[in-house]
């Protein structure tokens, strides 16, 4: 079966937001307005395990549409338009922040012209880690999607299991270039504890499929 984004939002519970459409419409890889069981299933695993450097860099990656590694000031004012909503003039929060985007040192060098910014992934992560509020909104649909599935304790045995992975492959990284052997990510293997809990994920999310299709 296939859904699409009002369907996905509603069992969900969640908020209908520029930024929601935006996050989700990138798993639409046929442009086809509608998810199928196989980008359902990668969208919800991949944003829900997300890290918070992965999350804030999911959404950097989002905005920086021409792929230059850099986002100017009228993409970062849309950030913060798009994870607020229609209410974001008059949202306290919002208001808060785009007076701290504006004021922000950019640069590093202690200079507050807006005007011709280029804002790299390294400031902006400097930036939500100082201003967390910023992408509050695109976390508080992350722990919609693991309460919604199996429950946030799941998802963060998920995520831990991944990042022993990442860990042990630097590893070996490491030490392969250190003797000068070739590495394979595939001599990595890390048997997770939460088999069944994958299984229950995959019932479930077939579930939900074949429920909105009717």
């Amino acid at each position: 079966g296939e859904i699409d984004l009002k369907e996905f939002f509603t069992f969900f519970q969640m908020k209908d937001t520029a930024f929601a459409r935006r996050a989700f419409s990138v798993m639409d890889e046929d442009g086809s307005g509608e998810i199928d069981f196989g980008e359902f299933v990668l969208t919800v695993w991949n944003y829900a395990t997300f890290t918070k450097e992965g999350l804030t860099r999911f959404a950097f990656e989002l905005y920086d549409e021409d792929h230059s590694g850099f986002i100017d000031m009228d993409e970062m004012m849309m950030i913060l338009r798009q994870m607020f909503g229609k209410r974001y003039k008059t949202n306290a929060m919002a208001n808060k922040l785009m007076k701290q985007v504006l004021s922000f040192d950019w640069r590093g060098d202690g200079a507050c012209d807006p005007a011709d910014v280029q804002i790299d992934f390294r400031a902006f992560n400097g930036f939500c880690k100082k201003h967390p509020g910023l992408l509050f909104p695109a976390f508080h649909i992350q722990m919609d999607l693991q309460q919604g599935m199996l429950g946030t304790a799941f998802w963060t045995d998920v995520a831990h299991q991944q990042e022993k992975i990442a860990s042990a492959q630097r590893k070996l990284q490491v030490k392969s270039a250190r003797s000068g052997a070739k590495f394979s990510s595939n001599e990595i293997v890390i048997k997770s504890d939460s088999e069944s809990g994958d299984i229950l994920l995959f019932n479930k999310l077939n579930g939900m499929t074949s429920e909105t299709a009717l």
